[in-house]
């Protein structure tokens, strides 16, 4: 593989070192904090005109720090106080690893069924195919009016994804699967939603709607499951069975 030579600014690993005091003039505000900016300062400067005296020399310095805050996308008193309003909510991750009894074609088969998916998710109430790569999904929730979004679907040997980059709150699903060293198949369900990090309702609806949806799913593929943790039932024995291997133990 060609590799491009570094420059001589350049430090051994490749990266060009920081200009001193870069973190000084790097932007700290958000998108919608510089546009307020930008709109209140036009708009002080736009009455300053028609005032005379000291008052409109203020008035003008007001507008002209507002229109620089809002262009530059920096705040001395947000930098002051260690604020970064660009920050957006981390992602949430959540995960779940089990094993069903299923063969991979049949998971496989009822991942690429865009009529599965209400079954699977309570909160959508249709799903279609628009294209191989591509579902339009309706989504319901909480008495909420229903809304519309993509869904792009990615198969590959071993997994599923579903993704919804466009959706008002972006996410992403992965149902990977294996075989399992004991028997069936081992899947593993990584889901991704941004930007709902530090909202703890969100965080709870969240992770119920995951478990409900894991739980769909076990159920759809293993009807005979109906363990909420995912596990399978223990096999009942009866007393008699029992009492024949303690004593079957004892003798050997």
């Amino acid at each position: 593989m060609e590799t491009r030579p570094s420059s001589p600014s350049s430090d051994s690993s490749g990266t060009r070192p920081a200009r001193p005091g870069a973190h000084l003039s790097a932007p700290n505000l958000g998108a919608a904090e510089r546009w307020i900016s930008l709109a209140v300062g036009t708009g002080v400067l736009f009455v300053a005109r028609k005032r005379r005296g000291p008052l409109a020399w203020v008035t003008r310095a007001v507008g002209s720090a507002l229109l620089a805050r809002g262009t530059s996308g920096r705040s001395e008193l947000y930098r002051a106080l260690g604020i970064d309003a660009r920050r957006e909510p981390a992602a949430i991750r959540l995960r779940r690893a089990l094993t069903v009894g299923v063969p991979a074609r049949e998971i496989r088969a009822v991942l690429l069924d865009p009529a599965q998916l209400p079954t699977l998710l309570p909160v959508v109430t249709d799903a279609r195919a628009v294209d191989d790569l591509r579902w339009q999904v309706t989504v319901e929730h909480a008495g909420e009016e229903p809304i519309e979004i993509g869904l792009d679907v990615v198969s590959a040997e071993k997994h599923v994804r579903w993704a919804a980059p466009e959706a008002p709150i972006a996410f992403d699903v992965t149902v990977s699967f294996s075989p399992s060293s004991r028997g069936g198949t081992g899947l593993v369900i990584l889901a991704r939603v941004d930007g709902a990090d530090g909202d703890d309702d969100a965080v709870r609806r969240l992770r119920a709607l995951f478990r409900e949806g894991v739980g769909q799913l076990v159920r759809r593929l293993e009807p005979e499951r109906e363990t909420p943790s995912g596990r399978r039932a223990p096999r009942s024995r009866s007393r008699g069975q029992t009492a024949s291997r303690r004593a079957d133990r004892k003798s050997r």
